[in-house]
C-alpha cells in the first residue's frame, strides 16, 4: 500500500502514512459489514484510530457511513451517560457550536448517543494537523518565529471575532486548542465544549476539575463574570508562548494564580527577535496591553491585537496566501508534517478488537476496584506514577491550623466521642493517566477543599473517588488510618 502523498511503501493495517502523517485512502473504504460491531458507534461510525486521550474523554478518526466521509468522534467520560442534566447540557453547548461556520473554525456536526455501548460523544470536523502544543514541541527552542505567530494569530483572531458577533465566547483558547493543518489553515477548536464538559464533570463528581490556568484571565480566575475580553487575553497569553517559549506565568497552582492576578508579564527578551531591542520593547508593549488585568484595557477586538501585534513586530499583515507561494506557510507546513508524522506514528495501527460487551474501546477505561490488600511495589516495565498523597496533602494543607490536629496522633477515646471529631485518613495510590501539566497540584487543591469546605472526614476511598473524578486509573497501595 503507498501513500498518496509522498509514496512511502505501508503495509495493510496503517492508518496514517508514518513519513508524513497523511491519512492513507484504502483505510477510508471499510463498510459496517467488514468490520466487528465494537468499533462502530451508533450503527453509523467506524472507528479508525484513536487520535488522543485526555481526563476528560478520548478522540477517535471514525467513518460517517451514511455521508460517506471522515470525521472525527470525541467520547465523553461515562458519568455523563448517569446524569440526564449532564447529558441536557452536553447537548445545549453541542448547539451553540454547531451554530458556528467559519474556515478558521473546527466544525462540530452533532452530539450523538449509543445506547448499546453506554457512550455520549460529539461527532467533529477531522482535522489532520498538530495543536499549538504540539508544533512547539518541535520546534527549535521550543518557540516560532515572529511571522510564524502572526499567521497563526491571524487565523485565530478571525475565528474569535466571529464567535464573538455570534455571542459565542470560547472560554479555554490554549495552545492545545488551536491547530495548524499541512496547507497553513488554522482551526480554533472545542468552542465552549471543553469548559461546559470540565464543569459538567464538576457537578456530576462534586469535586473540582480544573481547566489550565496559566491562560486564564485574572477575572476568570476570581470567579467573575467573563466576555470576550476574557479569550482576547488568553489568546495574548498564547501568541507570548508561541514567541519565548512558554506561557507569560509559570508556577505551581498557588504561585500561578497570584502572578496572574499581580505581577507584570515578563518583558521579551531581543534574541528571541532577533536581537533588535527596539521592536522587543514594542512587541512587550502590546502584549502587556492584551495581557492587562483589567479589562476595560485590553484591545477590543482579536483583529485589533493582530494589527498592533503586526506593526510592532514589523509583519505585514498581508492576505493568506496559497500553500505552494507563500514563503510564511512553506516552512510551517514542514514543522507541522513533521510533527504530524511523529505523533501518528504512534497511533499508526488499528485499534484492537477487545470484545463483543458493552465494555469497548470507545469508553474510558474501567476504574479498577480499591484493593484492600497492601501492594508492596508496582509491576515492573509499567508506565504507572507513584503519587504519595500524604506528601501533597500535607504540604497543601500545613499551613490549615484547623487541620494540623486532625494530622496529630489522637488518645484513645470512645467510639461515641471519635465520630464527632474529624480525622484525616490519608491512603497512597498507584495512577496512571493524563490529566495536564498541573494535575498533582489540582489534585491537592480538590482534596483541601473538600476538607476545608465541608470539614468532612476524608477517607481513602474519598481521595480514590476524587482521583477518579479526574479521569485517572486508581489502584490503593494501603490504608493508614
Amino acid at each position: 500500500m503507498r501513500c498518496s502523498e509522498c509514496g512511502t511503501e505501508t503495509d495493510e493495517q496503517t492508518v496514517f502514512c508514518p513519513k508524513c502523517g497523511t491519512l492513507m485512502v484504502s483505510q477510508t473504504l471499510v463498510n459496517i459489514a467488514q468490520v466487528d460491531s465494537t468499533r462502530v458507534l451508533g450503527g453509523r461510525y467506524i472507528v479508525l484510530s484513536i487520535l488522543g486521550r485526555g481526563g476528560m474523554g478520548a478522540v477517535y478518526l471514525a467513518k460517517d457511513t451514511q455521508l460517506d466521509v471522515v470525521v472525527a468522534v470525541k467520547v465523553l467520560p461515562q458519568e455523563i451517560m448517569g446524569d440526564l442534566r449532564a447529558v441536557e447540557w452536553m447537548k445545549e453547548e453541542t448547539r451553540l457550536a454547531r451554530e458556528l461556520r467559519h474556515d478558521n473554525i473546527a466544525a462540530v456536526y452533532n452530539f450523538e448517543i449509543d445506547a448499546s455501548k453506554q457512550t455520549a460523544f460529539i461527532v467533529m470536523e477531522f482535522i489532520n494537523g498538530v495543536d499549538l502544543h504540539t508544533l512547539l514541541a518541535r520546534a527549535a527552542m521550543s518557540r516560532l518565529p515572529p511571522e510564524m505567530v502572526a499567521h497563526i494569530l491571524k487565523g485565530s483572531a478571525r475565528a474569535l471575532d466571529y464567535a464573538h458577533s455570534k455571542r459565542v465566547i470560547h472560554r479555554d483558547v490554549k495552545p492545545k486548542n488551536i491547530m495548524v493543518r499541512k496547507d497553513g489553515t488554522v482551526k480554533v477548536t472545542d468552542f465552549g465544549i471543553a469548559k461546559r464538559l470540565r464543569d459538567t464533570m464538576s457537578k456530576i463528581s462534586q469535586t473540582v476539575v480544573a481547566g489550565t490556568p496559566a491562560y486564564m484571565s485574572p477575572e476568570h480566575l476570581e470567579g467573575k463574570a467573563v466576555d470576550w475580553k476574557a479569550d482576547i487575553y488568553s489568546l495574548g497569553a498564547t501568541v507570548y508562548e508561541l514567541l519565548v517559549g512558554e506561557p507569560p506565568y509559570c508556577g505551581s497552582s498557588v504561585e500561578l494564580m497570584y502572578q496572574i492576578l499581580h505581577t507584570p508579564v515578563r518583558a521579551i527578551a531581543p534574541e528571541v527577535v532577533g536581537g533588535d531591542s527596539g521592536k522587543a520593547e514594542r512587541m512587550t508593549a502590546v502584549l502587556r496591553k492584551c495581557l492587562s488585568k483589567n479589562p476595560g484595557e485590553r484591545y477590543n477586538s482579536a483583529e485589533e491585537f493582530y494589527n498592533a501585534f503586526c506593526e510592532a513586530s514589523g509583519v505585514k499583515g498581508e492576505s493568506l496566501h496559497p500553500f505552494a507561494q507563500s514563503e510564511i506557510l512553506s516552512p510551517l507546513g514542514m514543522a507541522v508534517t513533521e510533527a504530524l508524522a511523529l505523533q501518528r506514528q504512534t497511533f499508526s495501527q488499528t485499534p484492537p478488537i477487545v470484545s463483543p460487551t458493552p465494555q469497548t474501546p470507545f469508553e474510558t477505561p474501567t476504574i479498577p476496584k480499591a484493593r484492600l490488600a497492601v501492594e508492596t511495589s508496582p509491576p515492573k516495565k509499567r508506565s504507572r506514577i507513584k503519587v504519595a498523597l500524604i506528601a501533597l496533602v500535607l504540604l497543601l494543607l500545613a499551613s490549615s491550623p484547623i487541620l494540623i490536629p486532625m494530622l496529630l496522633p489522637q488518645k484513645t477515646v470512645t467510639e461515641t466521642a471519635e465520630e464527632k471529631i474529624p480525622k484525616l485518613a490519608v491512603a497512597e495510590f498507584l495512577v496512571e493517566g493524563d490529566i495536564g501539566r498541573t494535575s498533582a497540584i489540582s489534585l491537592a487543591n480538590a482534596v483541601a477543599e473538600k476538607i476545608k469546605g465541608d470539614f468532612n472526614i476524608v477517607r481513602p476511598l474519598d481521595l480514590k473517588g476524587i482521583l477518579e473524578s479526574l479521569g485517572l486509573t486508581v489502584a490503593r497501595l494501603n490504608d493508614p488510618e
